[in-house]
């Protein structure tokens, strides 16, 4: 006897996917993502090679989403219950770090 497929959500497709609505209904929360990087390069001697690195990312600091909430219902069905397409997590604020690289 073959093995049925899990309903995951109760609305009779097997594959998750809303039979109501179309493929890419739905826009997801805005994303702007800018890093920056600057590199100086100092000779030291012939053959040596001194390179300072200065890294930024995220560098506008934008709230950035990492998950989005994709609950099948539309409004929520419980107090609290986050609503579709709302972000559930962020990605980190700006970061930068400093390094040097020695070549030769």
């Amino acid at each position: 006897m073959p093995l049925q497929p899990v309903d995951q959500d109760g609305n009779g497709a097997f594959d998750g996917r809303d039979l109501k609505t179309a493929r890419n209904a739905f826009t997801g929360p805005h994303f702007l993502n800018m890093d920056l990087r600057v590199a100086k390069t100092f000779a030291i001697g012939d053959r040596v090679r001194l390179q300072a690195l200065f890294e930024f990312f995220n560098l506008f600091n934008g709230a950035n989403p990492a998950a989005v909430n994709l609950n099948q219902n539309h409004t929520p069905r419980l107090a609290g219950e986050p609503i579709f397409g709302s972000t559930a997590a962020y990605l980190p604020g700006r970061e930068g770090q400093i390094g040097l690289r020695l070549t030769f």
